[in-house]
């Protein structure tokens, strides 16, 4: 960046920091006058001509009732001006700076009815996007317990087959195979509705430990994996007798 660009660049920064200073400014007294237009002076000094996009720039970031602010206020400096006869060069600066906001303020007016629509639009399309997405995971949720339901359905049809069997043959079964057995259907039966419920608990956010204490479901297989080793123990030596 050459001297130039740097001078040009440093005088759009002191303009935006006077029109910045004229937001909620409320020029009454000619010191204020004074103050200003020595500012603006300044600025203006040596063929300076402000930047229409860097203004543009600051405008936009500004509220339309503060632009109308900064609008009234250079159109009082610009009619000061006159009446104290500035340089014509000063005058015209002012001038086209006054007009060029006025410009802006009007445009931005005239936008800002549309900037509320859209935002209310954006606002409206992701109100949507989140329905949409609450009714999928509905959905997802809905199949989830469907297929529950029908696992446990399945689960007790095929356990009471099973069940059905071996009672049908327990006169032919000595008391060990029978016990085992039905030790073998129990733990099958309560692990699959223990792992549906706590899939359940895991859809609705909460969490679990397998190896607590208080899980049932653990105390019931210990409990039964000691009588089917007992009852293994107890069958394996009345064979040997």
């Amino acid at each position: 960046m050459d001297t130039k660009e740097k001078l040009q660049e440093q005088k759009d920064k002191g303009l935006t920091k006077i029109l910045q200073s004229l937001r909620n400014a409320n020029l009454t007294d000619k010191f204020q006058f004074e103050e200003k237009l020595k500012d603006l002076k300044n600025i203006y000094s040596g063929k300076y001509r402000h930047s229409y996009g860097y203004i543009t720039s600051f405008l936009l970031s500004v509220p339309v009732d503060e632009i109308n602010s900064i609008m009234n206020n250079l159109t009082v400096l610009h009619k000061y001006a006159v009446d104290e006869n500035e340089s014509e060069s000063l005058q015209a600066n002012l001038f086209k700076l006054s007009d060029h906001v006025n410009l802006e303020y009007y445009r931005l007016k005239d936008f800002l009815p549309y900037k509320n629509k859209i935002k209310e639009i954006n606002e409206a399309v992701h109100q949507v996007k989140n329905l949409e997405t609450e009714v999928k995971n509905t959905k997802k949720e809905y199949i989830t317990i469907l297929g529950i339901f029908a696992a446990i359905v399945v689960t007790f049809v095929g356990a009471f087959a099973f069940s059905t069997s071996v009672l049908t043959n327990i006169m032919q079964a000595s008391p060990y195979r029978i016990v085992f057995i039905a030790c073998l259907v129990g733990l099958f039966i309560v692990n699959i509705l223990d792992g549906l419920y706590r899939f359940i608990k895991l859809l609705n956010g909460f969490s679990f430990k397998y190896w607590d204490k208080n899980n049932q479901a653990l105390i019931f297989n210990i409990i039964v994996a000691v009588i089917m080793i007992v009852d293994f123990i107890a069958w394996m030596i009345i064979r040997s007798v």
